[in-house]
């Protein structure tokens, strides 16, 4: 066990539990602004806010591959097949009220109205996203 690994997932942990707090207070705040103002509209952006929590989650992955050696490469297929459904399920309560033509099917409108969901698939997103980064050793 080395102090160094030790010490810097300390501040790791630090840092998520900061973000994570910060990002709860914020969530707090425009909820007491939406009950004085009764427009709702802020809280269609509370998905958004896990995203940064989900990058940081997927951060220890991606500083692993800086010490490889190779090219960096993206695995399209785990952005296009998994990031791009948690990206449409984050962004779900925008297209359900701001983009009315779009026609989705109705056992999706559990994401319009539960913020939980779409504040789990923003955190799922950002970790999908970071973690598409690789390096590729040349052969």
């Amino acid at each position: 066990m080395s102090i160094k690994k030790s010490l810097a997932y300390l501040v790791f942990t630090m840092v998520f539990f900061g973000l994570f707090v910060y990002i709860g207070e914020l969530i707090f705040r425009l909820r007491q602004q939406i009950s004085v103002t009764a427009d709702l509209t802020p809280s269609f952006y509370f998905p958004f806010l896990f995203i940064p929590l989900g990058l940081l989650l997927g951060l220890p992955v991606l500083l692993s591959h800086l010490k490889e050696n190779g090219s960096w490469k993206v695995k399209y297929e785990k952005l296009l097949f998994a990031g791009l459904p948690a990206l449409f399920f984050t962004c779900y309560p925008l297209i359900y009220f701001f983009v009315p033509y779009v026609v989705t099917p109705r056992f999706l409108d559990i994401f319009a109205v539960n913020y939980d969901l779409t504040q789990i698939s923003g955190l799922v997103f950002g970790y999908i996203l970071i973690t598409s980064f690789y390096k590729e050793s040349a052969p």
